[in-house]
């Protein structure tokens, strides 16, 4: 299976972000990474593996994107509108570097979305 590994400079994040992109065209798939988790992690589960025949035959491209969580719904050290001023700067990122960056690897006309978590965050108890 194809797998490349991208990262730059973000002019609206002001760091490096990272990224992999598995398999050669079909349907754009951005993967967002669960709560606090790496641009590697669906790697590391076996989701992309189970996912290599749909891969393999190009009906799909995926394209896992790499998170700041830590830096903006997960940063409890600074105020709330600071968390989401980062987040909103992820935003900018995904819609003005990484759909124009897929628009270049991935000419289907097409992106879809894909992820999971940012649901619980604290445990449930009985009562």
């Amino acid at each position: 299976m194809k797998r490349e590994y991208h990262k730059w400079l973000s002019h609206n994040l002001q760091r490096d972000m990272e990224l992999l992109v598995f398999g050669h065209g079909g349907r754009a798939v951005i993967f967002f990474p669960t709560r606090m988790a790496r641009f590697y992690d669906y790697e590391n589960w076996g989701i992309i593996g189970s996912l290599s025949h749909q891969i393999e035959n190009g009906e799909i491209q995926v394209f896992c994107l790499d998170s700041i969580d830590g830096e903006s719904f997960y940063n409890d050290g600074v105020f709330p509108s600071v968390r989401i001023n980062r987040h909103l700067q992820y935003e900018k990122y995904i819609l003005d570097e990484v759909i124009p960056f897929i628009e270049q690897q991935n000419n289907s006309g097409y992106v879809e979305t894909a992820g999971c978590s940012m649901g619980l965050t604290t445990p449930l108890t009985s009562p």
